[in-house]
């Protein structure tokens, strides 16, 4: 199953690690041009 997560900010890289652990196709998005400072 291809999984699409809209951010990527915290919880969408987590998401993405375990959804990819167990099996899944996991694409990544973000709009912002780099990663926050903060």
């Amino acid at each position: 199953m291809r999984i699409l997560i809209s951010g990527a900010s915290v919880a969408g890289p987590v998401l993405a690690y375990w959804l990819t652990r167990h099996g899944f196709s996991v694409t990544v998005v973000e709009r912002a041009p780099a990663l926050r400072k903060t």
